[in-house]
């Protein structure tokens, strides 16, 4: 979607009123507690509201789409589109858990940021180390995260739940890809790379298996048999007969 470069319509910074109702969406749409919330959108920050002419995503019937974009100090963190809030890698950077996360091999990465959209036999399912992507839902926001980093290098919409995806072996097209890692959207920004923070490791619900208790040797001392005591009565010769 932002693949080649857009053109910019309008740019103007929000009200105060404006600037406290996306605040606000945003919050509640990622159910953030305020503490989260002002790492992302700080509540002295000026939001600059910028409209946007770009390329079609895959998805879309439309040679161009308009597509308004959220910044502040110059970085972009939020775009809308077709009424949907998507955050930007940006965001994500900040917060890599505001959506769901599919995960990918680092080889697949260049051709999403070509233009691909992601394949399931791709995706690296949580059996096998990837994010837990069973509760994503068919046409929500989520992002794509390379093997052994949870934050993602791209944002996309899902083509299918999280339960499809599985259902169907992993075949075919499983996200359409909006936005990624070096895109003109990424070029708009600081242009800074994404922070490494490799997947925690999962703790197992079962009780860790003791080793046998080890046998505690018998300390009593091992008497020797009693020793016999010789008979010390003097043996006494037999009598000598006398002799008539």
């Amino acid at each position: 979607m932002f693949k080649k470069q857009f053109r910019v319509k309008s740019r103007n910074v929000a009200k105060n009123s404006e600037r406290r109702k996306f605040r606000s969406l945003i919050g509640s749409t990622h159910n953030l507690q305020e503490e989260d919330l002002e790492k992302i959108i700080p509540s002295k920050g000026a939001i600059e509201v910028s409209k946007l002419i770009v390329n079609r995503p895959s998805a879309c019937d439309r040679d161009e789409v308009n597509v308004t974009l959220y910044s502040i100090s110059a970085v972009p963190l939020f775009f809308e589109f077709d009424r949907a809030v998507y955050p930007t890698v940006y965001a994500l950077w900040r917060n890599y858990s505001l959506i769901q996360r599919i995960t990918t091999w680092e080889a697949v990465l260049p051709r999403l940021i070509s233009g691909a959209d992601l394949l399931l036999p791709g995706v690296i399912t949580p059996l096998q180390g990837g994010s837990d992507f069973i509760q994503l839902r068919k046409a929500e926001p989520c992002g794509i995260n390379i093997h052994g980093n949870v934050y993602p290098m791209c944002v996309g919409i899902a083509l299918m739940s999280g339960d499809e995806m599985i259902g169907c072996g992993m075949k075919g097209r499983g996200v359409t890809v909006l936005h990624t890692y070096r895109d003109f959207l990424w070029e708009a920004g600081p242009r800074n790379h994404p922070p490494q923070l490799p997947p925690p490791v999962p703790i197992p619900d079962h009780q860790p298996q003791l080793p046998p208790p080890v046998p505690i040797p018998d300390l009593q001392p091992q008497l020797s048999p009693p020793v016999p005591i010789p008979d010390l009565q003097p043996q006494l010769s037999p009598p000598v007969p006398i002799p008539d």
